[in-house]
């Protein structure tokens, strides 16, 4: 996964996609439907507004029933290309992190093993 951060006007805008070898290797993992959702991941992810990506939304973005959703969802889980996890901020608010591609999923787990 590879982010792009050009300024523009005082404002930092953030642009992340697969490289190619990243999307041979999902494909060959997890099929094409599993690309499709993780590129939709991205692209909400990178949202000004940002909003929970959730099994229901992506399936009427994409005409799918939420079981589709679903079960494509956690076998990028499990292939290790997406994971979240859910955050109490210090002042009482909460919130969700999105971890999207093999490194960010990877490093991730690796501090949640360690207990960071």
């Amino acid at each position: 996964m590879y982010f792009e951060m050009p300024e523009s006007k005082g404002n930092i805008h953030l642009k992340m996609y697969l490289t190619q070898s990243e999307r041979r290797a999902l494909l060959a993992a997890c099929g094409d439907a599993a690309l499709l959702l993780l590129e939709y991941y991205i692209r909400m992810a990178s949202l000004k507004e940002k909003e929970e990506i959730t099994d229901e939304k992506a399936a009427n973005y994409f005409g799918w029933r939420p079981e589709k959703a679903k079960r494509i969802r956690q076998k990028l889980i499990k292939a290790g290309w997406f994971d979240q996890a859910r955050i109490t901020l210090h002042k009482g608010g909460r919130g969700i992190v999105y971890f999207i591609g093999q490194e960010p999923v990877s490093r991730h787990r690796s501090q949640e093993h360690r207990g960071e």
